[in-house]
């Protein structure tokens, strides 16, 4: 998500990780749709195949504050997910922003068997081995993620754009991501969207 800085403990800007379990607030300063003038800052988490986390901000002096609770945060599925910001002011909606932010699993509950990668990690990790075994021993069939992948003529090149779009996600999830100026979309088959990796990020 977008740049922070450091305020009177709470910072402004979208974080780009949240750990769940933890207490998360930030601010936002939006003069053209302040709290005085009746807007209310909201924001929409979606990722594949979860529910949709829904965030509604509260006026803090000039400024839009976000305060999640611990009890709240615990909750939530760790992965990344796509966000979008907009102000909301009776029927008047205006977006204002969209990126990616990744939570992370809450330390305090993990087991023996905890695996540390991310959804879209692992995901690269199921393509990169498939994607091995297409160049030296095909199989007539992959598993990658939830999915089965049948073998075709053109298996390897869909493998290989599979690699692209989530190697980029998973950069984006190590921090190279941010607000999202503008993103194309990808359909892909049995995937549903992905962000294309050729996209502008801020």
């Amino acid at each position: 998500m977008g740049s922070r800085v450091q305020v009177a403990d709470i910072l402004y800007g979208e974080p780009q990780t949240i750990t769940a379990g933890d207490r998360v607030q930030w601010k936002l300063a939006l003069a053209d749709f302040a709290p005085a003038d009746g807007w209310t800052l909201h924001y929409v988490l979606l990722a594949t195949g979860l529910n949709p986390i829904t965030i509604v901000g509260s006026a803090s002096g000039t400024d839009h504050l976000v305060d999640i609770a611990a009890a709240t945060t615990a909750g939530w599925v760790a992965g990344g997910y796509n966000w979008t910001s907009y102000v909301v002011n009776g029927s008047d909606r205006r977006t204002i922003g969209s990126g990616f932010v990744t939570i992370a699993p809450d330390p305090t509950t993990q087991t023996i068997s905890y695996d540390p990668r991310t959804l879209a990690q692992k995901i690269l990790a199921q393509i990169q081995t498939a994607l091995a075994q297409e160049l030296s021993n095909p199989l007539s069939e992959y598993r990658i993620g939830d999915r089965t992948v049948k073998r075709d003529p053109g298996t390897k090149d869909e493998l290989l754009r599979m690699e692209a779009i989530f190697k980029a996600r998973v950069a984006r999830e190590q921090g190279t991501g941010g607000r999202i100026v503008s993103i194309p979309i990808t359909f892909l088959p049995n995937y549903g969207v992905s962000p294309d990796p050729g996209g502008t990020l801020g």
